[in-house]
């Protein structure tokens, strides 16, 4: 999740898949639900605070294998 409050920063990264603009801040990273909770909550989820990076979509097939999010929850 990213917080309302969250201070995003933009940074050319040159030698990363040949030059990039990737999104870095600190988000929600939230816990997975221990208790069997019903798909549709009012409840708030726990969470901890994590470093994220974002990388342009068109360039994420180009590095190792790992997880993708297109969209983030707001806070």
């Amino acid at each position: 999740m990213l917080p309302k409050d969250s201070k995003i920063e933009a940074k050319f990264e040159p030698n990363l898949l040949g030059g990039v603009t990737t999104l870095n801040g600190k988000a929600i990273l939230e816990e997975a639900d221990k208790d069997n909770s019903p798909l549709y909550t009012t409840k708030h989820p726990k969470g901890r605070e994590v470093d994220f990076k974002a990388v342009p979509y068109y360039a994420w097939d180009n590095r190792e294998t790992g997880s993708v999010i297109v969209w983030l929850r707001e806070e």
